[in-house]
């Protein structure tokens, strides 16, 4: 194809400016003057012939387009974007039920992140036993090919995550946690309601664990290496309790018991301890937290 082009180009050439063609014949040389002709058909003989030259090139980018992988590829097929998949693990609280947590498991799953929102039996083993649900959800978001792994937890729920990681290794994808008023120094009503037949049936071995004392559970946890984001509240849900309290509080935990020394960030908000993982604020700032380890305007 190459060499056609090239003999039709010299024949055009020729033929325009220098009045004759030269076409070689197998027989023999043959001379077509074209001094005689008109400019006219000088003209349509040089259009002609540069429209077969035109066709012949645009043939040949569209053969090497077509043979060409990486031309093909870039021309054809769309830029792959790598779409990173978050999951975030939800861990409800003592003498509750994952069912309290569907609000946030509908508002992460509405920002495109798997949710698993855990159950498990708080009221019939200790803490420790019951820190057992947190390799699972882990092991849930690895197998759903996750890239980041986040914690929400309530009350309870906090503890068990940190108890988890006093002996297991921190995944590497494990990116941060928001615990919602979780008594990460105990609360109050434990040590006043502990020894009652009342509280130990309601609250089963785990509930008794969360006093206050330095031998606590929680005062005994050493710190995670995760980035820790805690939320809690100031205003009481359970005011019957409020005497039991020296300072702000949400009517079972303190703000003071669930800060944490190696905490990212401490957000206040008004709400109780029974229904503050429903707020639409606490849902906004958890998922600012997880974007920029930082609540919001704080």
């Amino acid at each position: 194809m190459g060499k056609n082009l090239i003999t039709a180009i010299f024949i055009c050439i020729k033929s325009v400016f220098l009045n004759k063609v030269d076409y070689p014949n197998p027989m023999n040389q043959i001379q077509f003057s074209l001094g005689q002709h008109s400019l006219r058909f000088k003209l349509f003989l040089f259009f002609k012939i540069y429209f077969i030259f035109s066709s012949g090139y645009s043939f040949l980018l569209s053969t090497a387009y077509a043979q060409s992988p990486t031309l093909t590829s870039s021309i054809n097929e769309p830029p792959q974007i790598a779409i990173e998949k978050k999951c975030v693990i939800l861990l409800h609280g003592l003498a509750r039920s994952k069912n309290s947590m569907g609000l946030l498991a509908d508002y992460f799953k509405s920002k495109k992140f798997l949710v698993f929102n855990k159950s498990y039996p708080s009221t019939q083993q200790n803490i420790e036993t019951l820190s057992a649900v947190v390799g699972d959800g882990i092991k849930d978001c690895e197998e759903a090919n996750a890239s980041k792994i986040y914690f929400v937890t309530h009350s309870m729920g906090g503890i068990l995550v940190r108890q988890y990681f006093q002996s297991k290794t921190i995944n590497a994808k494990i990116a941060a946690v928001v615990m919602i008023s979780s008594p990460n120094h105990g609360s109050e009503i434990v040590d006043a309601f502990k020894n009652k037949s009342w509280f130990k049936w309601y609250n089963g071995p785990a509930g008794l664990q969360l006093g206050t004392a330095p031998s606590s559970l929680p005062n005994t946890l050493k710190p995670i290496n995760i980035p820790i984001g805690i939320i809690t509240g100031n205003v009481s849900s359970d005011p019957w309790f409020s005497y039991l309290f020296k300072g702000p509080n949400d009517g079972k935990v303190s703000v003071e018991s669930a800060k944490l020394k190696e905490m990212k960030a401490l957000l206040v908000v008004p709400w109780g301890h029974t229904f503050i993982m429903n707020s639409p604020e606490v849902h906004n700032q958890t998922f600012y937290f997880f974007e920029n380890l930082k609540f919001q305007n704080f």
